[in-house]
């Protein structure tokens, strides 16, 4: 989600659309909700163009922490392996863990490959709960807007 916001605005309908969703949901939702990352989150923004990282490190500058413990990356594990993800999706698994374990209600993302799958949710759901943890709601800037 923060890549959308730092991106200049694409070309792609599609893409375009989901910047300005993300922009307007920055813009006048966010105060509704106690934002937190982890330092996957950070490791993510900093990649690429040094120009766009420094703008995604920006808008994540002031959000608290939460860190990846070993609780975390076990669950991370048991994801990638249950639901089951591809080992490059190992950061996504870590998104979903650190949220599970944390307690976190809601992940908000624009990746419906491997997080914001209505296909894949239920298992996330499943393999968290079958550790004791609730999964957070999986969910897009969009379906965000809507509630």
């Amino acid at each position: 989600m923060i890549s959308y916001l730092a991106a200049l605005p694409s070309r792609d309908p599609i893409t375009a659309r989901n910047q300005q969703i993300t922009r307007e949901w920055w813009d006048t939702r966010r105060g509704e909700h106690i934002l937190l990352a982890s330092p996957t989150v950070l490791d993510e923004a900093a990649l690429g163009d040094a120009e766009f990282a420094r703008r995604r490190r920006s808008y994540l500058d002031g959000v608290p922490l939460l860190q990846v413990t070993g609780e975390v990356e076990v669950l991370a594990e048991v994801l990638l392996r249950q639901v089951p993800l591809p080992s490059h999706a190992r950061s996504d698994a870590l998104h979903v863990a650190v949220a599970s374990v944390y307690g976190v209600a809601y992940v908000l993302t624009w990746d419906r490959k491997h997080i914001a799958n209505p296909r894949l949710v239920p298992r996330f759901q499943r393999f968290c709960g079958d550790l004791g943890y609730t999964a957070p709601l999986l969910t897009t800037p969009a379906s965000m807007m809507e509630r």
